[in-house]
């Protein structure tokens, strides 16, 4: 049961990531953040989504 406690966590956190990014790359593409990469000077760059490797995405082997 913790290992699949542990699974819930990771996918909960790879979500609000997304999540996050998504606001981000959002807020980038509109007026007020045009106007905040022109006012520091340098381009804030649109982040990229976590994507799980398909060799990551199989089920491990646990013994005990």
């Amino acid at each position: 049961m913790q290992l699949e406690g542990t699974e819930n966590r990771i996918l909960r956190a790879r979500e609000e990531y997304n999540k996050a990014v998504a606001e981000y790359n959002t807020a980038l593409g509109k007026v007020r953040g045009q106007a905040i990469n022109k006012a520091t000077g340098h381009p804030f760059k649109p982040r990229e989504y976590y994507k799980m490797e398909t060799a990551a995405a199989a089920t491990p082997k646990v013994s005990f």
